[in-house]
């Protein structure tokens, strides 16, 4: 059996690390073509900037303002091989550690990702979410490597809202359960191969943090401090799920993720908020009780949704059939729970998940 785990090049964790960022971005290359989003540029430019001149670097920055489309990072890659860059760096969100995967891809150079937030996976992974005009889900993006480096700055994170946190434990919080039934029924991962014996640790040990430090964590955010319990789910949102989900597998919560996407009412619905939701339905599919409660249970302490309400989804029977049709696409994960798996019992669990959630 083919088994394929996949990591970023190097992962660097610490407080005030933006202060040190040249020193290791300049070990891949010292000509950096940076992408960032406007919050980004106004409170850690200079600082990032004064790192890269300690170091000897050259810099050019983006404020990336696009739709994460392929027309975008056609256009941006010309800009990229006109001055002459070594390595892309991504400062920001999701939407920018995605926009730099992506640009390093087209443009055929390393990247390097520094998240100012702990609300997704996505520093560490080789996939890209792509998007239409309309910024409405297009389709992943698979890439020949993960970054080659990851800075993550725990200071800058704990002074984040306390609601990026919880979309990033939300995110987390599926991974060990796509990863058991991937490996349950022979899924295949990102890589198309299959779990590794350490993806799955790593998997299991992001479920147990979060269940562990996830309240404490976010507690320590709302103070805007880094403490070790911080530290430790940083770690399990960005690291521990990005190789998990990654190395590990997709299955259900990320099938019905996707079909939510494709929605126009629900393209502002965090990412991690959906996951949090489709972890609920695909344990009522597996029919894994004792796992649903613990998870709803977590759910509750750290304000992840559990009814369609707190999801933000007010659909109608139309709505909720057509997001069930679109979690059951062949193309998808969803048939890794189960090839039984049709639209009507993942309406029925959205139903079931909904009406367990408004329960004391």
């Amino acid at each position: 059996m083919l088994k394929i785990i996949g990591a970023p090049g190097r992962y660097v964790q610490a407080e005030n690390l933006l202060l040190d960022a040249g020193e290791y971005i300049k070990k891949i290359h010292s000509k950096i073509f940076i992408l960032t989003d406007e919050f980004s540029y106004q409170h850690f430019q200079q600082p990032l900037q004064h790192s890269l001149k300690k170091a000897n670097c050259d810099s050019y920055f983006d404020l990336f303002q696009s739709p994460n489309t392929t027309r975008t990072f056609h256009l941006l890659s010309q800009k990229v091989q006109s001055i002459h860059a070594g390595v892309i760096l991504g400062i920001g969100g999701g939407k920018i550690m995605d926009a730099a995967k992506a640009l390093g891809y087209y443009a055929e150079l390393p990247v390097a990702v520094m998240p100012t937030i702990a609300s997704t996976d996505a520093p560490c992974s080789a996939i890209s979410v792509l998007y239409t005009e309309e910024n409405l889900f297009d389709r992943y993006l698979y890439l020949p490597e993960s970054p080659r480096l990851v800075l993550v700055d725990t200071k800058i994170i704990a002074e984040a809202p306390g609601f990026l946190l919880t979309a990033g434990m939300g995110d987390a919080l599926s991974t060990y359960f796509e990863a058991r039934a991937a490996s349950k029924h022979y899924g295949t991962n990102s890589f198309n191969g299959h779990s590794t014996l350490a993806a799955l640790s790593l998997a299991k040990q992001c479920y147990e943090t979060l269940l562990a430090d996830g309240l404490s964590a976010l507690k320590a955010v709302n103070n805007q401090t880094v403490t070790p319990a911080l530290e430790r789910v940083i770690e399990a949102n960005i690291y521990l799920s990005g190789i998990g989900f990654e190395s590990g597998g997709l299955a259900g919560a990320h099938a019905f993720n996707n079909a939510l996407s494709s929605i126009p009412e629900c393209k502002n619905i965090p990412h991690g908020m959906k996951v949090a939701f489709g972890t609920l339905i695909q344990l009522l599919l597996e029919n894994d009780m004792t796992s649903f409660y613990q998870v709803q249970d977590f759910c509750r302490q750290v304000c992840l949704p559990i009814t369609l309400k707190e999801l933000g989804l007010n659909a109608s029977e139309t709505s909720l059939i057509d997001i069930a049709t679109k979690a059951c696409n062949p193309q998808d994960s969803m048939h890794i729970v189960s090839d039984s798996i049709t639209p009507a019992k993942v309406l029925l669990a959205m139903k079931k998940t909904d009406d367990l959630g408004k329960e004391k």
